[in-house]
């Protein structure tokens, strides 16, 4: 358990670390650089649609002697949307919906194994240079996360499914401007969660002692603004 946890904190020092280099990294690039400004630049408040998907790597586990997720999760590919509303500028706060298909890890031979892992939350932004060609931006929100794993073999099936907070989502990005309103570019993002319930083939518990978890994903973003 020790070691989960410290393998926990060392991913999140690991992503908050690559998370400031980028920005600042990015400030002293282009933050005195006029050739790299934006000429389509948008009205400063307005709606924003946004898609995003990549693959995210599961740490820590789901509860207390349930060993670690990637024992039996190699991660995921999540489809997320956001829908949200930009004011000042350099400012976000929107709504998020993701969906993501767990890839399984160790399924037995013979065996069916999948399952699906969903949130729903609420998310703030904040952008650097909005009106430059690349502007990088760090987002945070929480919301509610929901999991569930079916593995099947010789006719018998187990599913598990778990439910619970997702504290804390961050991310960190750098957005291209190809032309008015298109925003498109990389993401790293953390989500910090804990299960309040735990179900085993329709069977509901909360007699269990939950742990932090956490998915850590880079992937692909892109947004459009009206």
């Amino acid at each position: 358990m020790r070691l989960a946890a410290s393998r926990f904190t060392r991913v999140v020092l690991v992503v908050i670390a690559v998370s400031t280099a980028v920005i600042c990294c990015a400030k002293t690039a282009f933050a005195e650089s006029p050739e790299h400004a934006s000429t389509d630049a948008i009205a400063p408040s307005g709606v924003r649609f946004a898609v995003r998907s990549g693959y995210a790597l599961p740490i820590g586990s789901a509860f207390q002697a349930s060993g670690s997720l990637s024992d039996t999760v190699s991660g995921y590919v999540p489809i997320r949307l956001d829908v949200g509303y930009r004011f000042r500028d350099h400012f976000y706060a929107g709504a998020v919906g993701q969906l993501a298909q767990i890839i399984p890890n160790q399924c037995p031979s013979g065996a069916s194994c999948g399952g699906t892992d969903t949130r729903i939350s609420f998310m703030l932004a904040a952008h650097l240079f909005p009106h430059r060609r690349l502007d990088p931006w760090l987002g945070v929100g929480m919301g509610f996360e929901t999991y569930g794993v079916t593995r099947s073999i010789e006719g018998s099936k187990t599913t598990i499914n778990a439910k619970g907070l997702e504290l804390c989502n961050a991310d960190v990005g750098i957005d291209y401007h190809p032309y008015r309103g298109l925003r498109v570019g990389p993401v790293l993002s953390t989500s910090i969660g804990q299960f309040t319930e735990l179900s085993v083939n329709d069977v509901t518990t909360k007699d269990f002692q939950p742990q932090l978890h956490a998915w850590v994903l880079l992937g692909v973003r892109g947004a459009y603004d009206l």
